[in-house]
């Protein structure tokens, strides 16, 4: 007869123990001797690794083990188990590892010297605040205690404050707080979402109001300078409910529901949209502080301190045509009226006339949002340098733009100084104030 033995020790004195699957044949001298089996045990122990609340994942030896994880090892073993550190839950729910039940933390080592135990591993509960303004891009908030992503505990108390941006203004909270006061005080209890109502409102910026050309170095500050006569810009937030363009001459007084006032004087408008004015500053308003104020219907009023000087020059350029390190091209005319372009160029000995406004007054008086008709001759007062490179040079002749109301054009011919087959950076400088920079490229 054959007989087979699984897993156990068998010891007649002819053999070593076993541990694996064996079969003999059955012997007369075991017959009649007879045959005596061992199956020898080892003692595995059993640990079991929960979660609080329920189903966390952990790590046994770097293997994923769903909760409640049971392992089973000998009593001379033991396993590294890792908790996962936190766990995100449909964006508004966060779990993180607080502790072991019995005062462990983080990953350990656990032996198997004991016939069973139980490991629990805590996690604590952080819910996200979320802080909304209506319109979106109306505010921006401020959270004590801060948060990196807006998860705070369960229970903890947040103060959300609420600052409107630039043409808005604040009016209520609303969702998961109420009131009218900008900070409000939130306990988490769950997921919490509050909005801040908002109001669009005109704003002006302090530093919004420039030489609608460019400015040159002499004009940054806190306040904007520029010339009697000029054009202007005027920068903000929510000037205007809709965009707007009038005619080019005579130029309106209200666009888009919206004037502008400096004094007791109404500047004649070219464009209003609620981000931007463009404007003209009449030629006799006098030198010195002054204040600017847009008057929009149905709104307060706002207004912004600048400062009116005699010279103020900025050279127009070509929308678009920046690059890396290089000023724009020049908004420079022909005497057949074509544009000077990348595709078109300057030739040497050609005259071209560059386009700027707030180089100072004329020798006659241009009422304001007028222009000059054609053939009308206007000079500039005082004198104008052109400054190519480390070189200044004359003019031909500087003069209100006929057609066009607050321009003024600076002719002069393409000479020497001006490489052939480059684009050469220039100014312009009138009794010492420069404007910004421009490029020209000559063929």
């Amino acid at each position: 007869r054959t007989v087979f033995l699984h897993h156990c020790d068998y010891n007649p004195g002819l053999a070593a123990p076993l541990n694996f699957p064996v079969h003999f044949d059955i012997t007369q001298e075991m017959v009649d001797k007879g045959l005596y089996l061992i199956a020898q045990y080892e003692p595995l122990n059993r640990l079991t690794i929960e979660t609080n609340p329920p189903g966390m994942p952990v790590t046994v030896d770097g293997e994923t083990c769903g909760s409640p994880c049971v392992v089973e090892r000998l009593a001379t073993e033991s396993v590294l188990v890792a908790p996962a550190p936190s766990v995100t839950q449909a964006d508004v729910l966060r779990l993180e590892f607080d502790n072991w039940a019995d005062g462990g933390s983080g990953p350990r080592s656990v032996p198997f010297n004991v016939e069973s135990r139980r490991l629990v591993a805590n996690y604590r509960q952080l819910y996200r605040l979320t802080a909304l303004g209506n319109p979106p891009e109306g505010a921006s908030f401020v959270f004590i205690p801060a948060s990196a992503d807006q998860f705070y505990p369960l229970g903890s108390q947040v103060s959300v404050t609420v600052r409107a941006n630039n043409g808005f203004r604040f009016l209520r909270w609303a969702g998961d707080t109420a009131g009218m006061f900008p900070t409000a005080t939130i306990t988490i209890g769950g997921p919490r979402s509050v909005m801040a109502e908002l109001n669009r409102v005109p704003f002006l910026d302090a530093a919004g109001i420039k030489n609608a050309a460019g400015t040159g170095p002499q004009d940054d500050g806190p306040t904007g300078k520029v010339a009697p006569g000029s054009l202007i810009t005027i920068f903000g937030a929510n000037l205007t409910p809709k965009e707007e363009v009038g005619p080019r001459s005579p130029q309106l007084q209200s666009l888009a529901e919206v004037a502008v006032r400096v004094g007791n004087r109404f500047l004649p408008l070219s464009f209003a949209s609620a981000n931007q004015i463009n404007a003209q500053i009449p030629s006799d308003l006098p030198i010195g502080p002054s204040r600017l104020t847009v008057i929009r219907t149905g709104q307060s009023d706002v207004s912004a301190d600048f400062e009116i000087v005699r010279n103020a020059p900025g050279l127009f350029s070509q929308h678009g045509t920046e690059s890396a390190g290089q000023p724009p091209l020049a908004l420079a005319f022909r005497a057949d009226g074509s544009v000077v372009t990348e595709s078109a160029p300057a030739r040497p000995n050609e005259v071209i006339s560059l386009v700027g406004t707030g180089l100072g007054p004329f020798r006659v008086t241009i009422p304001a949002g007028f222009s000059l008709p054609e053939g009308f001759d206007a000079p500039l007062i005082d004198p104008v340098e052109v400054l190519v490179g480390d070189q200044a040079i004359q003019p031909l002749r500087v003069f209100a733009t006929p057609g066009f109301v607050g321009l003024t054009s600076v002719q002069l011919r393409v000479g020497a100084q001006f490489p052939v087959g480059e684009s050469t950076n220039l100014r312009i400088r009138v009794n010492g104030k420069e404007s910004n920079a421009v490029r020209m490229l000559v063929r």
